[in-house]
Formats: structure tokens, sequence, C-alpha cells
């Protein structure tokens, strides 16, 4: 199912798939729910219901009316799921949706009952292609560029370059263009140079998921690893020969692991 709704006064695209415990999927920074997850829904809603949903300012929903922030986004993440009845899930996040995850988790810890961070965490040693994406100077480009150039740059999201597939190429692409009329790259920074403290990851008590491409070319594994180091009830697993999209470069790991992992904590 999937849905348009007004929320906090923001047109708000989501969807809603299979029954039984809930679980959030939370996109990362560039591509909407389509392509984040097309290869994981399926699996995760044989035994959970999935709750996917665009962020504000991503894929079919409206530009936030504030400015952007990992702050802002976790408030909205928690008027929406308090807006389809949810009062506890599990949440899963990519990259900057990992992000938005764990803000979600140090300030409302009674509304997770399980966590899964993947590719996630920012400086302080942000990779200069990801900044170059977020620099103002970016809007005109990202309407203009090629398509070929987007082909390119999605390569450095995967390990294996062959799965850069034309229709993600496509997509990617009209998603960038929405972006750069709708978001000024500006209002991206303050996602961007968002860092947790030792003692903010420390206040996490929810059992927790960490997985990272130990190739990933835009957000080292090494914030991962530290993360881990202060997150107590975690699990840290690094996926070889994957790089930063590891939902679509590994999806039936991906799908195995979070599955197994939430098994133990749903129940």
């Amino acid at each position: 199912m999937n849905v348009l709704t007004t929320l906090d006064g923001i047109k708000t695209h989501f969807g809603i798939f299979g029954t039984g415990p809930e679980i959030a999927l939370i996109h990362g920074f560039g591509p909407s729910v389509s392509a984040s997850w097309s290869l994981n829904i399926e699996s995760l809603s044989k035994s959970c219901q999935v709750i996917v949903l665009d962020l504000p300012g991503f894929g079919e929903s409206e530009r936030p009316l504030e400015e952007f922030s990992i702050n802002y986004l976790s408030k909205f993440l928690n008027h929406f799921l308090y807006s389809l009845g949810v009062e506890r899930a599990a949440v899963v996040g990519h990259s900057l949706g990992a992000n938005v995850a764990v803000r979600f988790a140090i300030d409302h810890p009674d509304r997770v009952c399980a966590l899964v961070l993947a590719a996630g965490f920012g400086p302080p040693t942000l990779r200069t292609r990801i900044r170059i994406l977020a620099s103002p100077f970016t809007d005109r480009l990202l309407r203009t560029t090629s398509e070929k150039a987007m082909k390119r740059f999605l390569g450095s999201l995967f390990y294996d370059k062959q799965l850069v597939a034309e229709e993600i190429v496509r997509e990617f692409h009209k998603e960038a263009e929405i972006q750069g009329t709708t978001n000024p790259r500006s209002q991206f920074w303050s996602l961007l140079n968002y860092r947790f403290s030792d003692s903010d990851l420390a206040r996490i008590t929810a059992p927790t998921l960490i997985m990272h491409g130990a190739d990933d070319q835009l957000i080292p594994a090494a914030h991962s690893v530290r993360a881990s180091t202060f997150i107590t009830a975690s699990e840290l697993r690094i996926f070889q020969t994957c790089g930063h999209w590891i939902q679509r470069e590994a999806p039936e790991r991906f799908n195995q692991m979070i599955s197994s992992f939430l098994e133990k904590h749903l129940r």
C-alpha cells in the first residue's frame, strides 16, 4: 500500500506492507523509498509489518517547512509513527536514515524495541565526494548532469560496479533533479555535519545491529566500528567486498541478518 497524506503541514509519501511487528525503514541522503528498499521490503514483510516513508524533501514528500536537521527529522518520524498508531517499533536506517534512527532512539527510547544501523554516522571523516554533493554550488549541476555522469557517481556506492543498473541511474537522476529544485543544497550541511558524541551513543538502550560495507567509499566503516564500542547492546557486522549501498549490493545477506536479529528481539 502506497499512500500520500499530510503530516505537520507536509504532503508525505509512505507505504505499509505485510503484517506483524512494526519495522520502520528510513532511507539515506539521496534515494527515496523505491530506490532504497525495493530489494528488501518483500523479504522483511513476510514476518513483519514494514513501514517505509519518503522523508520530508525526498521522493514524493514535500519540502520541510523548516530548515533541515537531524533533530527535525527525528521529530517528524516520531509524529509520523504516532499518526499510524504505532507506539513502539524496530527502526532500520541506512546512511542519513541511520543517523535519524540514532537520534530517534536517543530521544524516544521507549518507542524503539530494536535498532538496525546500516552505513551510518557522519563526521569527523566524511569523504570529500559526499561533501561536494551537499555544496550550494551543486544545485545547478544536479539539474543538468547527464545520466552517464550520474552512473559514475552511483558506481562509487557499490563495490561491484556491474550492479549499477540503468533503471537505478534514471531513478536517482530524477530524484537529484527534484531535490535540486526543492531543497537548497546548503540546507543539507546541517545533516552531513551532525556528529554524535560518545555520550550520545552510550545513551542508546535498544538492542542494536550495526552493519557496514568494508569497501564503503562515502562513509568509512570505521564510523560503525567506533559507534559499536559505545552502544552497549550492539552487534557489529562488516560486509566484505561491499560498498555503501549494502541493502542493494548484498540484499539476501542484509535481509537475512535483519530477520534473524529481529526474531531475537521482537518476541
